[in-house]
């Protein structure tokens, strides 16, 4: 009940794609580049209703980060004929400063450098679900207390029922070798 509630939240609250959003913001600074890219724009459009065909995407692939990127880059300095002038055309951004790095750390070779995007959007993506699995435990804990409170759940009431009330206590013991074994067969 409190996992199906919670990832309810999440979804209300569009968690995961603003969560997202944030990350690649602060890997690209200004994105509006790479939400112009047909890797993007295929994410964000799916079926359905009009709002829901263009929504920003929960989740993005690190190889489709890379495409995005590259897409962005040429988008913004189309005349470009190598690496380096792709990336010195490009403005002062997180984005520029790593494909700078990259740049210095594999050359011109445009495989490397989108495998050296896809380290750094895996990288970044871990820290991001860190971060989701912290909120997500608070979340699940606070709804675990809230289900606990409404159903009167008392984990005291329920150890001392069954302390003193043998009856019980054995009827349960009893159904636990069938409970183990999983749903009845009807």
């Amino acid at each position: 009940i409190c996992s199906a509630g919670v990832e309810l939240l999440s979804n209300v609250l569009r968690k995961r794609s603003k969560e997202l959003d944030a990350v690649l913001t602060s890997m690209l600074g200004d994105t509006s580049a790479f939400k112009s890219t047909s890797v993007y724009r295929s994410l964000s459009s799916g079926s359905g209703s009009a709002a829901a065909r263009h929504k920003q995407p929960a989740y993005l692939a690190a190889r489709s980060f890379a495409d995005g990127v590259v897409e962005a880059a040429l988008l913004a300095r189309g005349g470009a004929q190598t690496a380096t002038e792709l990336i010195n055309g490009l403005p002062e951004s997180p984005m520029k400063q790593r494909l700078e790095a990259l740049h210095t750390e594999v050359g011109g070779d445009l495989t490397h450098i989108k495998a050296g995007l896809e380290g750094w959007f895996d990288d970044t993506m871990n820290r991001m679900q860190g971060a989701y699995k912290r909120w997500s435990r608070w979340a699940l804990l606070i709804a675990g207390f809230i289900v606990a409170a409404a159903m009167n759940v008392s984990a005291v009431r329920i150890a001392d029922t069954l302390w003193s009330d043998g009856p019980l206590r054995s009827a349960l013991v009893g159904a636990a070798p069938q409970i183990a074994e999983g749903p009845c067969q009807d």
